[in-house]
């Protein structure tokens, strides 16, 4: 046809037909009796496919983005986040590895009698009868008294456990 011109099937029976900037509808078949209707409608569709693509200017926030700048703040972010996380303080254990505090190396039952033997069911971790319902072996926490229902205490820590 022509030799700077684009053709773009958009319905059977219809073509678009563009040279330069201008586009014509071209209807093989213009025998039918709703050419008219079908080409109306066609450059309705046609039109609003171009409008479509034609450019639509975003506004002033596209002219100042930066992306080095959003970078720099995203890095700012995310170093904040990683101090946050490591500068919780540490849990420091209460109890070594073989279940002795670590204060004193005092080797103390769970029922926080000293001359306590071991009056639990063996730990199923370490096989020791001094731990009580959780094992003591690197543990962060210490029984500070045992207690009856009613508040009363039956016996406390016998010494001071720094934290």
């Amino acid at each position: 046809m022509y030799s700077d011109s684009w053709l773009f099937p958009l319905l059977s029976g219809f073509i678009v037909v563009q040279r330069n900037t201008q586009l014509k509808l071209i209807n093989i078949f213009s025998h039918c009796t709703n050419y008219k209707l079908s080409v109306v409608h066609l450059q309705q569709r046609v039109e609003k496919q171009l409008k479509n693509l034609s450019f639509q200017n975003p506004g002033p926030c596209m002219a100042e983005f930066n992306p080095a700048a959003r970078e720099q703040k995203k890095k700012m972010n995310m170093s904040q986040m990683k101090q946050g996380v490591f500068n919780k303080p540490k849990v420091k254990n209460k109890y070594d590895k073989h279940g002795r505090l670590l204060c004193n190396n005092f080797d103390l039952c769970d029922c926080l009698e000293e001359s306590c033997q071991g009056c639990f069911y063996p730990c199923p971790k370490c096989n020791s009868r001094k731990c009580g319902p959780v094992c003591r072996c690197n543990r962060e926490w210490v029984y500070e008294s045992i207690e009856t229902e009613t508040g009363e205490v039956i016996s406390p820590l016998p010494f001071s456990v720094p934290d």
